[in-house]
């Protein structure tokens, strides 16, 4: 029996399907396919793709841990992997890993082709990977550059830099309920956003909510950013 992850333990961040969508850079219906399957045709179906933390959320609230398994699955699928390869990878995770959620786990990796899973210590000189599609033990260079975005806390994904450590956007989930945040004030990028919509200055900005400007200025590169993929992927 595969056991509930414990992703969700140290934070209450809660997203509904669009604001997930939104975060990801994710047309909202492609990801509702992921999260909730679909079917097409008179009999035809596809089940969901990730294995929601239904036990902590009502409705189609979607947990932290299950926003880090869609992250995961874009960075695989923009890696070059087949959604097949990621669905087969997906399963044979949770059985090595026992936990329902294994993309939020320090532990998988990507060729562009292939997921493998860690099977040795990061400071192994050489690491043995298994390749999860077909089961098989390897040893290989791989690209991580999703994995540095995340910090980890037991080797489970606890926050997420969307636009790397050296800016100051965090989405924590034992901060503003896992919002997009400043780091060091915790203040909603949107709220930061809003402001300077509004035609107000970086300088009143920084100083009316107490942020430093280069907070302030990451903040509006990211919801730039994100404004700029909602127009793209609509």
């Amino acid at each position: 029996m595969v056991a509930q992850s414990t992703g969700i333990a140290f934070g209450a961040g809660l997203y509904t399907p669009a604001q997930a969508a939104r975060l990801t850079e994710l047309n909202p219906r492609r990801l509702r396919r992921w999260v909730f399957g679909y079917k097409w045709g008179a009999e035809r179906e596809s089940g969901p793709l990730l294995l929601r933390e239904s036990s902590r959320t009502e409705g189609e609230d979607l947990s932290f841990a299950d926003l880090v398994e869609i992250l995961f699955v874009r960075a695989f699928l923009r890696e070059g992997c087949s959604m097949q390869t990621i669905r087969r990878a997906a399963q044979v995770a949770r059985e090595i890993f026992q936990d329902a959620r294994p993309f939020s786990l320090k532990k998988l990796e990507t060729d562009g082709h292939r997921i493998f899973a860690r099977m040795t210590p990061e400071s192994a000189e050489e690491e043995s990977l298994l390749e999860l599609a077909k089961r098989q033990q390897v040893f290989a260079q791989v690209v991580r550059p999703y994995i540095r975005q995340l910090d980890y806390e037991h080797d489970i994904a606890a926050r997420w830099w969307p636009m790397g450590h050296r800016e100051h956007v965090v989405v924590d989930p034992r901060r503003q309920f896992g919002q997009p945040i400043v780091a060091k004030a915790a203040v909603p990028t949107r709220v930061l956003f809003g402001a300077a919509s509004a035609g107000e200055s970086v300088a009143d900005i920084s100083s009316w909510y107490s942020v430093s400007v280069p907070e302030v200025e990451a903040a509006l590169r990211f919801e730039q950013h994100l404004q700029g993929q909602q127009r793209r992927a609509a």
